[in-house]
C-alpha cells in the first residue's frame, strides 16, 4: 500500500476545509474591520403605508446610483452603505426616525424625506444636530427656508405655484379656475401660492375646496366636493388639484364617473406609472386605456419623451434593475445621490468615525458652494445648483395624459440660464418667446411631436461607415411654426424632405407626413454599444429656431412602444437578411446640436458664440447574424470574470507545484487553460467597452486584431503543452528514453505553422494559396531528403506506443532473424542473435515485418524429446525414468510423458516447460543426456530425437 496516499487525502481535506471554513471567517473579519471604513448614508422615506410606492421610487433611484458607484470601486476604495429608515409618510414618525439616525451616529448625510410635512418635521432634528440632508421630492418652501442643513433637488411650491398660475393664464383659454387641495403642508401651501399668483395675473379663482387627509369620513368629503363641483361645473372653469396620489386617485374617478368635462390640472406628484395603473381595476379603463385621465394636465420634474442619451441610459438601467419604468421621484433621487457623491469626493472628508461631525460640516459647506450654473451638477433632471435657501433652479415640464402615458404638453416653459442671451427682452415678451414667472424670465417653447418609420435600410458599408435609408417622418404641432425646415446632421450629402405626402390642419393642431430617402453616416452619434455592433442613426435639427423656442420630442402615441420597434423593423424586413445583420435595439431620443453663431445679430450676447438647437435622433443598433462567444458577455460579468481569472492564474503561477501535488496534472492544465481563455474573453470585452467611446475605430480595430492573434497563439501554446504532457512524457516513461528533439520541434513547428496560416487567413483576411503552395514545395523537398529517417522515427514512436516487443524479449522477424531485443531507439531496433552478434533493424522494417515474440503473453516454453525403446521394456518403467530425469533437472517447471505403441519400437515423447528462451538449447542437451544415462543404467538402449516446441499449452 502507498503510504503517501493517506497523507495526500489529509492534505487535500485540510485544503478544502481551509477554503470552505477559514477563508469565509477571514473574509468576515476583514469585512467587519472595513465596515467602519465604509461611508454610511441614511435614506428615509415611506417604506410602508399608503404612499409606500413613492418611498420605493426614492429608494430605488438612490440605490441605482450608489450601486453603480460601488461596483466601480466606491470612493477611494470605500463603499457607500445605505441605511434605510421608514417614516411611513407620517410627520411624527419622521421626527422619530430622524432622532434614530442621530442616535445610530453612522450616517454622514441623509437623503429624504419624500413628503414636505415629514421633511419639515425631520429637518428640525437635522438642523439641531448638524447633519446635511437632501430631499429629492419635498416641495414646501419651509423645508429648506431657515434651515441651512437642508437642500432639495426638486423645485419648491413657491416656484411651482407661480409657474402653474402663469402657465394656465397664458396657455388656457379660460381665465377662471377652481382649486381642490389637501390640508397637509404640500397641498395647502401650494394652493395658497397658486391662488395669490393667479389672481394677481387677472385670473378668477371661483371655488376652493379642501379636505383633511386623516378625516375618518374622507371618502364622504371627497364625494361632497365632486357633487358641488358638478353643480357648479358651468362656472368653475379649470380644476387645479394640489394633493397627494391616494386622494387624487379617488377624486379623478369621481370626476370622470360624474361626467365632469372641465379641464383638470395636477400639481407635481400625480404623474407616475404606478399611479396610472391603479385605474386598471375598472372595466372602463381596461377596455379604453386612459379613460379616466386622458386630456388631463400634470406638472412634472421630467417627462421622458424629451429624454436625451443620458436620460435614456438612466431609464434603461432602472428598467433593467427593477423591471419597471422610472418616474420623477426616482430621477430626482438619482440626482440627489449624484450631488452627494460630488460632495463626498471634493469636500475633503476623512471618512473616519471620529471625524463624523467635521465631515458632515464639510459636506454641507460644499453642497452650499454649488451655487452657480458653472458649478452645477448635471443629472437626469437637468443642472442642479442651489440658492441661499438650498433650493435648486430646476425647470418644470408640463405634460398631458394620453393612453396612460404622460407626454409633453404642446407648450413648455424653460429656464433662461444666462439672461444676457436675450438681446431685447421687451421684443421677446411681445413676441411671446419669453414669459416672466416668479420674477424670472423663462423661454416659451413649442413642442413638436416627431416620429420616424423606417421602410428600408440598404447599401450598408462598414468600411465607408455609410448606409441608405428610406423612411417616413412626421411632425404634429400647435401654432404657426415650420418644424419641417430641418437639416440632417449625419447625411453624406444634403437631403431634402420635399413636399408632404399627407397633411391635416385644424384650428389647433397641424400634421405633416414626408417620405425621405438619403445616404447617412453610421456610428455618427454617441451611443453605448458593444464593439462589433453599429448604429444606423438619423439625426436632424431645425435650421433657424433654437432649442429655447422649439423642441422635437418623440411622438410616443404615433410610434408606439419603444420595446416593439425592434420587432416592427424585423417583421417588415426593413433590414434585409441578405446583408447578414439583424436589429438588436431601436431608440428615439432628443439632444442638443450646437452651431456657431457666425456673427448673427440675434445671438451676439451669447458669450460662447454657440447656439443650441433641439436635435432629434433615431438610433438603430445592428449586429452580425452569427454565433459568437467573444465580445458577447455582459460587461459587469466580464469584470467579475477577469478578476477571478487573475486570482486563479496568479495562484497557479505562485504555488503551482504545490497545487500539482494535490491535483492531477490533467485537472491542473484544464483549470489553467479555462482560466486563461476566460481571462481573454473578459479582458477583451472590458478593454473595448472602456475605449469604445474614447478611441477612434481604427485603434479599436488594432486592439481587436491583437486579441485575434492571441486567440491563435495561446491555443497553440496550450496544444504544444498538452502534447508534451499527454504524448511525449508518457512515451518517454514507457520507452525509458528521451523523445528526439527533432520530433518535438517538428510537431511544434507544424502547430505554429498552422497558427501562422490561420492568422494570415482569418485575422488579416489574406489569401494563403500561394503561401501554402510555396510551403508545400519546401516541405516536399525536405520530406524527400529525410523521408527514411522520418519513417524510422515515426515507426519507432508507433512501436513504443503499440509495444509488440520489449527489451529483453526473444523475437523472430520474418522467420529470418532471431534473437534477444537489447535496445529500441527512435531509428532502429537492436537484437542479440544466438551467435552473440548485434543485429540492427530499421524501425520502418520492424514495424512492417511479421514478428514472433517468444516472451508474449508469458516467458515459458515447451521442449519435447522423442525417444524410441525396444517394446520388451514395460512402459511404466520407461515413463518413470523419463519423468525423474526431467523433474530433477534445474529450471524445469513441469513435465509429462506421452506413449505410442510401435511394431518395431515404442515411442515416448518427453515434454517439459522451462523459462528463458535463450537457454533453450542447453536445456535440451542437458536433459537428453540425463535421460540417456538413466536409461543405460536400466540396461535400456534408447534412440533419442530432440525437437523444439514453442507451444504454450
Amino acid at each position: 500500500m502507498d503510504i503517501k496516499w493517506p497523507r495526500r487525502i489529509c492534505t487535500t481535506t485540510f485544503f478544502a476545509v481551509f477554503i470552505l471554513l477559514v477563508l469565509p471567517v477571514i473574509t468576515l473579519v476583514n469585512l467587519s474591520t472595513k465596515e467602519s471604513e465604509n461611508i454610511h448614508i441614511a435614506v428615509v422615506s415611506p417604506i410602508s403605508g399608503p404612499n409606500s410606492s413613492n418611498g420605493k421610487s426614492v429608494i430605488q433611484g438612490t440605490r441605482l446610483y450608489f450601486d453603480a458607484l460601488n461596483q466601480a470601486g466606491g470612493i477611494n476604495g470605500k463603499k457607500i452603505i445605505l441605511d434605510m429608515y421608514d417614516d411611513e409618510d407620517d410627520a411624527e414618525k419622521a421626527e422619530a426616525k430622524a432622532l434614530e439616525i442621530i442616535k445610530d451616529s453612522r450616517a454622514i448625510a441623509v437623503i429624504g424625506h419624500e413628503s414636505s410635512s415629514c421633511s419639515i418635521s425631520g429637518g428640525k432634528i437635522y438642523s439641531q444636530h448638524q447633519i446635511p440632508a437632501i430631499s429629492p421630492t419635498s416641495t414646501d418652501v419651509m423645508v429648506t427656508k431657515g434651515n441651512e442643513w437642508y437642500f432639495r433637488t426638486t423645485f419648491n411650491n413657491n416656484f411651482q405655484g407661480r409657474f402653474l398660475a402663469n402657465y394656465i393664464v397664458t396657455g388656457f383659454e379660460t381665465k377662471t379656475i377652481s382649486i381642490i387641495h389637501e390640508d397637509l403642508a404640500y397641498g395647502a401651501n401650494l394652493a395658497s401660492i397658486f391662488k395669490k399668483t393667479y389672481e394677481n395675473m387677472g385670473g378668477d379663482v371661483r371655488h376652493i375646496w379642501d379636505y383633511e387627509v386623516k378625516d375618518e369620513k374622507l371618502d364622504v368629503r371627497l364625494k361632497q366636493i365632486v357633487d358641488e363641483l358638478k353643480i357648479n361645473s358651468g362656472n368653475a372653469g379649470s380644476i387645479f388639484l394640489a394633493l397627494h396620489p391616494p386622494e387624487g386617485f379617488k377624486l379623478i374617478k369621481l370626476i370622470r364617473d360624474n361626467d365632469i368635462k372641465n379641464p383638470v390640472i395636477f400639481a407635481a406628484g400625480i404623474d407616475s406609472p404606478e399611479f396610472l395603473k391603479q385605474f386598471d381595476q375598472y372595466p372602463e379603463e381596461r377596455s379604453n386605456p386612459g379613460y379616466y385621465t386622458n386630456g388631463m394636465y400634470a406638472a412634472s420634474g421630467i417627462i421622458f419623451d424629451t429624454a436625451d442619451e443620458n436620460v435614456q441610459a438612466f431609464m434603461e438601467s432602472y428598467h433593467l434593475k427593477y423591471n419597471e419604468e422610472a418616474n420623477r421621484r426616482a430621477a430626482f433621487s438619482y440626482d440627489a445621490a449624484k450631488v452627494l457623491h460630488k460632495a463626498l469626493v471634493n469636500a475633503g472628508i476623512t471618512g473616519k468615525p471620529g471625524d463624523l461631525k467635521d465631515d458632515r460640516r464639510k459636506i454641507r459647506e460644499y453642497i452650499a458652494s454649488i451655487d452657480t450654473p458653472v458649478d452645477a451638477v448635471e443629472g437626469v433632471t437637468g443642472f442642479t445648483y442651489f440658492n441661499e435657501n438650498g433650493d435648486p433652479s430646476k425647470p418644470i415640464s408640463m405634460g398631458i395624459f394620453k393612453n396612460q402615458k404622460l407626454i409633453s404638453a404642446p407648450i413648455q416653459i424653460q429656464e433662461i440660464r444666462y439672461p444676457n442671451e436675450i438681446p431685447d427682452f421687451e421684443e421677446a415678451l411681445k413676441e411671446e418667446r419669453v414669459v416672466l414667472i416668479d420674477n424670472k424670465y423663462m423661454y416659451k417653447t413649442n413642442v413638436v411631436y416627431t416620429g420616424i418609420k423606417i421602410n428600408k435600410l440598404t447599401e450598408i458599408d462598414t468600411d465607408a461607415l455609410s448606409f441608405m435609408a428610406d423612411f417616413h417622418i412626421w411632425f404634429r404641432y400647435y401654432g404657426n411654426i415650420q418644424p419641417q425646415k430641418i437639416e440632417f446632421l449625419n447625411a453624406v450629402e444634403p437631403v431634402e424632405i420635399g413636399s408632404p405626402v399627407d397633411e391635416k390642419i385644424t384650428d389647433r393642431i397641424t400634421y405633416h407626413l414626408y417620405h425621405v430617402k438619403g445616404r447617412f453616416m453610421m456610428d455618427s452619434f454617441t451611443d453605448r454599444r458593444i464593439f462589433g455592433e453599429h448604429v444606423l442613426g438619423i439625426g436632424f435639427r431645425h435650421q433657424e429656431i433654437p432649442r429655447s423656442n422649439l423642441i422635437y420630442v418623440t411622438d410616443i402615441l404615433g410610434v408606439g412602444l419603444t420595446e416593439s420597434l425592434k420587432e416592427k423593423i424585423r417583421k417588415s424586413q426593413a433590414l434585409s437578411p441578405e446583408y447578414g445583420w439583424t436589429v438588436s435595439r431601436v431608440a428615439f431620443y432628443q439632444g442638443i446640436a450646437e452651431k456657431e453663431s457666425l456673427g448673427n445679430p440675434d445671438y451676439l450676447n451669447i458669450e460662447s458664440g454657440i447656439v443650441d438647437y433641439s436635435r432629434f435622433n433615431i438610433g438603430i443598433r445592428i449586429e452580425k447574424v452569427e454565433f459568437r462567444i467573444r465580445r458577447n458577455i455582459p460587461f459587469e460579468l466580464a469584470k467579475y470574470l477577469s478578476g477571478i481569472c487573475i486570482v486563479i492564474v496568479s495562484l497557479l503561477f505562485l504555488i503551482g507545484r504545490k497545487i500539482k501535488r494535490l491535483l492531477k496534472i490533467k485537472l491542473f492544465l484544464f483549470i489553467q487553460a479555462i482560466s486563461v481563455f476566460l481571462f481573454l474573453l473578459s479582458s477583451e470585452m472590458i478593454l473595448l467597452q472602456l475605449l469604445i467611446e474614447k478611441t477612434e475605430s481604427e485603434r479599436l480595430q488594432l486592439i481587436v486584431q491583437i486579441f485575434d492573434i492571441l486567440w491563435w497563439v495561446i491555443p497553440a501554446l496550450f496544444l504544444i503543452s498538452a502534447i508534451e504532457q499527454f504524448v511525449w512524457n508518457p512515451l518517454e516513461k514507457r520507452a525509458n528514453r528521451s523523445i528526439p528533439d527533432l520530433v518535438r520541434k517538428s510537431v511544434a513547428f507544424i502547430i505554429w505553422m498552422l497558427a501562422f496560416f490561420g492568422i494570415i487567413a482569418f485575422v488579416f483576411d489574406q489569401k494563403i494559396t500561394s503561401l501554402l503552395a510555396t510551403s508545400g514545395i519546401i516541405a516536399m523537398i525536405i520530406g524527400l531528403a529525410i523521408q527514411i529517417n522520418i519513417a524510422n522515427i515515426f515507426s519507432g514512436i508507433a512501436i513504443n506506443i503499440e509495444r509488440p516487443f520489449r527489451i529483453g524479449d526473444w523475437i523472430k522477424i520474418n522467420d529470418l532473424s532471431e534473437g534477444n531485443v537489447v535496445d529500441i531507439t527512435w531509428r532502429t531496433t537492436r537484437i542479440r542473435t544466438k551467435s552473440n552478434n548485434i543485429l540492427s533493424i530499421p524501425n520502418s522494417m520492424a514495424s512492417e515485418a511479421v514478428i514472433q515474440n517468444y516472451n508474449y503473453p508469458d516467458d515459458t516454453y515447451l521442449i519435447s524429446i522423442r525417444i524410441h525403446v525396444d517394446p520388451v521394456h514395460p512402459p511404466e518403467q520407461i515413463e518413470k525414468i523419463l519423468l525423474d530425469a526431467m523433474l530433477s533437472s534445474e529450471g524445469v517447471l513441469s513435465a509429462v510423458v506421452r506413449f505410442n505403441f510401435g511394431d518395431w519400437s515404442d515411442e515416448y515423447l518427453a515434454i517439459f516447460k522451462v523459462r528463458d528462451y535463450a537457454k533453450m538449447l542447453s536445456y535440451k542437451h542437458v536433459i537428453a543426456k540425463k535421460i540417456w544415462i538413466a536409461l543405460n543404467r536400466a540396461k535400456i538402449v534408447p534412440v533419442i530425437h530432440m525437437h523444439r516446441n514453442t507451444n504454450k499449452k
